[in-house]
């Protein structure tokens, strides 16, 4: 049958070439290193039992796919549109085989997330070909990971990731494996899964980090490693392995039962591309070994058009609320390389594929749920970043050639994400679109604050989340004009976001990781979108963030208002009153990635186009100071962008501000202030009444109004 295989492959590519075995061999050792394995594991009962399908007993492949699957894939790949994907996928193959395992990596994450992807690369690529130096090259690139003396410490990501590929590489090669190469998989494998297994349900570590973490990638993707261990090791030890099934099944229930309510995620999209990957990888590991299907969470359901919300127009960036980095950085910060932007690793070595989402996850997406929108951000995220190449298993797996792309033209220019407090304006669907994003909800969404009691274990984890209620961000002529600049940091500062700071203090959580504990309690009130409303000339928001400020703030009133004009050349004019129960100083924060310049009294600029700048409204005597912004990211202090703070006169217990930017300061007047402002901007005329209705060019923005539900407040 293999020669079939490799027959189909060499024809459909013509460039597949058969090397000796012996050109790339190894050696099957030693001993293995000494792990310090748990002995046994004292583990709460699981509330769900994993039925493996009878017929896996003893076959394989079986994981992800068996050999009616691997027959499918096959058949897949004489698809035309396969051509393009297999040559990038088999070229990447090519690197990593030639290129060969390093010899003392460094003993951190990033390089063994990748090496786990590369286990399971090679395995496919001579699955789907039959050439043996494929074939060599997993053997040898096993036998150095097994031998690596820790896989970035044993207990967190780096070795899931090796865990989950290592797993994958032992079942879809078992037949081609030796006794004793089995051997010394099956024990690194299971020495390595039992530490992650006790690392995730002993009660010593529950809410420590990642264990009980039901909402947080490192929960979802360190239980997908434990999970395809037992699945592939299941036959040695039917007993031992059911455990660590049934563990991980029942962990998942909650995930499966309770994330997300409309497709947003509270960490920000960029972490919600890594571990909805990885959440994909655990409900296609469960139902190729036992048939259930997660698949229906509605979390899933929904992300797509969360996904289409927060990229900007340039198909490049996602709006980079929490630790999210942007794309395409100006000079004066650290380029990030477009074919991985978080790691700036080359093709192959990293561990997601190329453009800011998961192509993989998008073709899963795709192919499930028969989505066009995924299919046509797939594409249009992959030729933004002219990515030719493949370097997952998973983007052959998944992708479903017959899905064709459709455009987002249908999709509601407005995306509301009311769980987590995310309301997105665009313009258009057009590559010259503006975005206006704006976040105002507690960490972790307010579904969870409500359901977290009922869970195994009520802890907290939100860990990438920033004191950000209240934020915006704000995209116009291919950039952007008012960022949050704070990206990956490890202290989390209200300081660094688009938002305010009384008595010099900010929001809640802040730390080395968010901590969001305060926020779980019962029955207080929360950070919450008002109203969100959409027409085809202005959109408009308003948040209520003063339940996320210390308490030593005592601030009653953070009511925020934005109104997003889209004009050719669009603008957006911010709203704020601040109260608070005692005197206290308030200073407003902005971030460009531009230098700010302050022209006058009232009026500012942050780039040569003018588009970040504009004009600034509030009580007599406010001041405004322009500097570089430092932040702390791996514990030392480092430059992301450029900061203005806007702070009125003395202690006062309110205090408001109008801010239109994104147009010159000629071309604005305040007519009236607060608490009724009303401005002229160019030939519109904008204004709130005392009730804070707003209007624009004398008619109240009321189209396609978006009521907040009072219960989710």
């Amino acid at each position: 049958m293999k020669s079939k295989y490799l027959m189909l492959a060499t024809t459909m590519l013509g460039t597949v070439n058969v090397i000796a075995a012996a050109d790339i061999s190894h050696e099957v050792p030693g001993t293995l290193p000494s792990l310090g394995v748990p002995g046994n594991l004292q583990l709460p009962a699981p509330t769900h039992t994993v039925r493996i399908k009878p017929e896996l007993a003893g076959v394989h492949p079986r994981l992800i796919f068996n050999a009616a699957g691997l027959e499918a894939l096959l058949n897949k790949i004489k698809d035309p549109k396969m051509v393009p994907v297999m040559e990038g996928f088999l070229n990447n193959a090519r690197k990593l085989a030639s290129k060969g395992p390093p010899v003392n990596p460094p003993n951190t994450e990033d390089p063994f997330r990748g090496f786990g992807g590369t286990l399971s690369s090679l395995a496919l690529a001579y699955l789907l070909t039959n050439d043996p130096y494929y074939l060599q090259a997993a053997k040898k690139w096993i036998h150095a990971v097994n031998h690596y003396p820790s896989w970035a410490g044993n207990e967190d990501l780096g070795a899931s990731h090796i865990c989950f590929g290592m797993s994958l590489a032992y079942d879809w090669l078992y037949n081609d494996l030796t006794p004793d190469e089995r051997r010394e998989i099956e024990t690194s494998l299971h020495a390595h899964g039992k530490i992650l297994l006790h690392r995730g349900f002993a009660p010593e570590y529950i809410g420590k980090w990642w264990g009980g973490i039901y909402f947080q990638n490192h929960f979802w993707i360190n239980n997908t490693g434990v999970a395809a261990v037992a699945a592939a090791l299941y036959d040695r030890d039917p007993g031992e392995y059911q455990r660590w099934l049934d563990q991980t099944r029942s962990a998942f229930q909650t995930t499966y039962k309770h994330l997300g309510v409309d497709g947003g995620y509270h960490e920000g999209p960029a972490y919600a591309r890594y571990g909805i990957t990885w959440l994909i990888n655990y409900i296609e590991l469960l139902r190729s070994i036992s048939g259930e299907d997660l698949s229906d969470m509605r979390q899933l359901k929904g992300v797509v058009p969360y996904f289409c919300h927060t990229m900007m127009p340039n198909w490049k960036s996602l709006a980079n609320f929490g630790d999210a980095p942007p794309d395409g950085w100006p000079k004066e910060k650290p380029v990030i390389a477009a074919n991985n932007p978080d790691t700036g690793d080359a093709p192959g070595i990293g561990y997601r594929s190329g453009g800011p989402i998961d192509n993989e996850m998008l073709a899963y997406l795709a192919a499930r749920f028969r989505d066009g929108h995924a299919e046509w951000l797939r594409k249009k995220n992959r030729a933004a970043f002219n990515a030719n190449y493949y370097d997952s298993a998973f983007d052959i797996i998944w992708y479903d050639p017959s899905v064709e792309p459709k455009p987002l033209d249908d999709l509601p220019l407005m995306g509301l994400y009311q769980d987590i407090g995310l309301a997105v304006f665009r313009s258009s669907w057009q590559d010259n679109a503006a975005v206006i994003a704006f976040q105002c909800g507690p960490p972790g969404g307010l579904h969870a604050i409500k359901q977290w009691k009922t869970f195994p274990h009520p802890v907290v984890g939100c860990g990438h989340s920033h004191p950000d209620a209240n934020s915006f961000l704000f995209w116009a002529d291919s950039d952007y004009r008012i960022a949050d600049p704070g990206s990956y940091t490890h202290f989390k500062s209200t300081h660094n976001e688009n938002v305010w700071l009384v008595g010099g203090k900010g929001q809640r959580g802040e730390a080395k990781w968010f901590d969001g504990r305060s926020y779980y309690i019962n029955d207080i009130p929360q950070a919450h979108l008002v109203k969100a409303m959409t027409s085809p000339a202005a959109d408009y928001v308003e948040g209520e963030a003063s339940p996320a400020y210390e308490p030593d703030c005592k601030l009653t009133q953070f009511r925020r208002r934005l109104l997003f004009v889209k004009k050719p050349q669009p603008y957006v004019v911010v709203y704020d009153t601040l109260e608070a129960s005692i005197p206290q100083t308030f200073t407003s924060c902005l971030h460009s990635f531009y230098p700010f310049q302050i022209l006058d009294a009232s009026s500012f600029a942050a780039d040569s186009k003018g588009l970040a700048g504009g004009s600034v409204f509030g009580p007599d005597g406010f001041t405004m100071s322009a500097a570089p912004l430092t932040v702390i990211a791996n514990d030392k202090p480092v430059r992301r962008g450029f900061e203005l703070n806007i702070s009125p006169k003395g202690r006062t217990t309110s205090t408001w501000m109008v801010a239109v930017i994104g147009i010159g300061k000629q071309n604005v007047r305040l007519l009236s202030p607060a608490p009724a402002p009303k401005l002229q901007i160019g030939d519109d005329i904008i204004s709130w009444d005392a009730g804070g209705e707003v209007s624009f060019n004398g008619q109240v923005i009321s189209n396609n109004r978006m009521a907040i539900t009072p219960t989710e407040q």
